[in-house]
């Protein structure tokens, strides 16, 4: 099935006439409805099984990852890495001065799947919903990637502004996994369509999380809701 895409102003150049792609989510999987495709009729998988097979795994993933190890698989590659500045030859690691991240590429299966997509282009037209498309950890610098709790973060995207007296509206964190209630953002330091500049809850517990955008328009009861097309880490 094609992937719905629309064409909207470039703002990242000077040339007026110049656009660029806006994909059009499809919507947003979670591990319960992954679980679902496995457990199909037929299936001689049980989705306890599969759950419980999928704890294992990620177990494993993390056990590796935490000991040094790349991993690789058909679906991902995953090695860590570090950031910061080191002084001299003989500074050694300060968590106030370095950061250790976990970075994840598509493994050759899901490169694979990137030749075979397929687009469709729509018309822009009558287009308001939200569009959350790019968040940075101000802390690290990390973009679509990790966030930092306690400290400031800024998303950008289209449509992302809110009403904060509504509390069915605003950013929320949801977990990936699992079955723990979304988290509402509280402190919105900026609140326009384009950019969100927030204060990642600080007693936010770590993993991993989607962040939604919820709104309303004016006058509208209709609560709409989109995805940041990333799955973030909560360091």
């Amino acid at each position: 099935m094609p992937i719905a895409y629309s064409l909207i102003d470039n703002k990242l150049t000077a040339d007026p006439n110049d656009l660029r792609a806006q994909v059009q989510s499809a919507g947003t999987a979670t591990l319960d409805d992954l679980a679902n495709d496995v457990v199909r009729p037929g299936s001689t998988v049980t989705k306890a099984e599969f759950l419980a097979m999928y704890e294992e795994f990620k177990m494993a993933v993390i056990h590796r990852a935490q000991r040094g190890e790349t991993i690789i698989t058909d679906l991902f590659v995953l090695r860590p890495t570090l950031t910061g500045v080191w002084r001299d030859a003989h500074d050694t690691f300060d968590p106030q001065r370095h950061r250790g991240q976990l970075r994840l590429a598509a493994g050759t299966l899901l490169r694979r799947a990137e030749t075979e997509l397929r687009f469709t282009l729509v018309s822009p037209a009558g287009l308001t919903e939200p569009r959350p498309e790019r968040v940075e950890d101000l802390l690290s610098e990390a973009v679509n990637d990790t966030l930092t709790t306690g400290t400031l973060a800024l998303l950008r995207g289209t449509h992302l502004k809110h009403d904060p007296t509504d509390p069915d509206q605003g950013l929320f964190l949801v977990p990936a996994t699992g079955s723990n209630a979304p988290v509402r953002v509280d402190k919105v330091k900026k609140n326009t369509p384009s950019e969100q500049l927030f204060l990642v809850p600080a007693t936010l517990p770590a993993g991993t999380y989607r962040l939604e955008v919820r709104n309303k328009l004016r006058g509208s009861n209709t609560l709409r809701t989109a995805a940041l097309p990333a799955t973030l880490t909560i360091a």
